[in-house]
């Protein structure tokens, strides 16, 4: 997930298994990802953003849930959703053969990473709605 006042995108990103140790390398991940979903795809722009005029005010604390759809055993997408007291923003990801890829790793314990960072540039992110520091 990348996210800031004004945007949220979220990308699944598979990986081959890890070594012996359990470690899994930059190298064996999918550095692109795939199955990218974000609040401008679902029409969400105008609910998303900082100050009490939109349902998920950026703000304020909200919180971010993902599950992962199953069938038979496999996964076959997932739900990012974005949720601030009863409001919430769901952000859904079709990507069957990809989230496939996931499921063993994630059954098996595989971890989340956050970080945080400031891009030079991130139109890609909030679109046009931010020309200054977002």
């Amino acid at each position: 997930m990348e996210a800031n006042t004004w945007g949220f995108h979220s990308t699944a990103h598979a990986c081959d298994p890890p070594n012996e140790n359990g470690w899994y390398s930059a190298e064996s991940c999918d550095f692109r990802g795939q199955c990218e979903v974000d609040i401008e795809s679902v029409g969400a722009m105008e609910r998303y953003g900082p100050g009490a005029q939109y349902e998920i005010n950026t703000l304020e604390t909200f919180n971010v849930r993902i599950d992962y759809h199953d069938f038979e055993g496999h996964f076959v997408g997932y739900t990012t959703t974005i949720e601030q007291e009863d409001r919430k923003i769901e952000l859904n990801g079709d990507c069957r053969d990809y989230a496939d890829r996931m499921t063993e790793n994630i059954r098996d314990g595989m971890a989340f990473v956050v970080s945080s960072w400031r891009p030079p540039n991130a139109s890609w992110l909030q679109g046009d709605r931010c020309n200054e520091e977002c």
